[in-house]
């Protein structure tokens, strides 16, 4: 006897219809007339749950169904190939987000001028010298004094200044850069103490090349640029 005609022998002998089986193990009641005519059959969670309620031994039920203990069988192996497939796919997305961090944390960006508070600028006065026998005027150099709001960059990775020049403008725009980080509440913490970045004076070497009015003195002097994204250090007023 297949398992199909078991179970609607132990309904008739409880006497209890579709509807009530049904709603007793938490399925539809085409369910259990799909189970009771052969087109579907119940998992094991399900017979158990079945053995368990018609008091009937799990032998009982599955005893001389081939087709029933086939398809446990091939739901068995399916489940442990998912599992396994499950357990590749997790360890492959952990071994890449790990490389992901390692490739990422390791790069260099330009700091972002709207991520830094400007807190003091000290103008230091470069006077005038003479190299390679020429006369070099004077000039000036920056300590600027900033804290960083940038959770995902460290500022103790920031590097010297690079300057570039727009006579248009009549400013010279000052670039630093900083290092990715995923550690986020250490950059926070660190990030919020004051840090002193260093505008250099390059006249001095572009005079010598035979570029002349690339002094800092006299000119708007600002963090980033030359785009909107850039902020200002000290205005040509103030820059005298």
């Amino acid at each position: 006897m297949e398992l199909s005609e078991k179970l609607k022998q132990l309904r008739a002998d409880k006497k209890i219809t579709q509807e009530k089986l049904a709603e007793i193990l938490h399925v539809s009641r085409t369910t259990i007339s799909s189970w009771e005519t052969g087109r579907s059959y119940p998992d094991l969670q399900m017979i158990v749950e079945i053995s368990d309620y018609f008091n009937v031994s799990l032998d009982f039920l599955l005893r001389e169904d081939k087709k029933m203990i086939t398809k446990l069988t091939f739901d068995t192996k399916n489940k442990r190939r998912f599992k396994a497939l499950i357990s590749v796919m997790i360890a492959l997305f952990i071994v890449g987000i790990g490389m992901f961090i390692s490739i990422w944390n390791n790069q260099i960006n330009e700091m972002n001028p709207n991520s830094i508070q400007i807190e003091k600028v000290e103008k230091v006065a470069i006077h005038s010298r003479v190299i390679d026998g020429k006369e070099i005027g004077k000039d000036y150099k920056y300590y600027v004094y900033v804290r960083m709001n940038d959770p995902l960059h460290r500022f103790d990775e920031v590097t010297g200044s690079s300057n570039g020049y727009d006579s248009k403008e009549n400013a010279v725009y000052a670039h630093f850069q900083v290092r990715n980080s995923l550690n986020i509440f250490s950059n926070l913490k660190n990030n919020k103490k004051l840090k002193r970045l260093v505008v250099d004076s390059f006249g001095a070497q572009e005079f010598v090349n035979g570029v002349k009015g690339k002094y800092n003195i006299n000119k708007n002097i600002f963090l980033g640029g030359p785009d909107s994204n850039k902020k200002l250090i000290i205005d040509a007023e103030n820059n005298k």
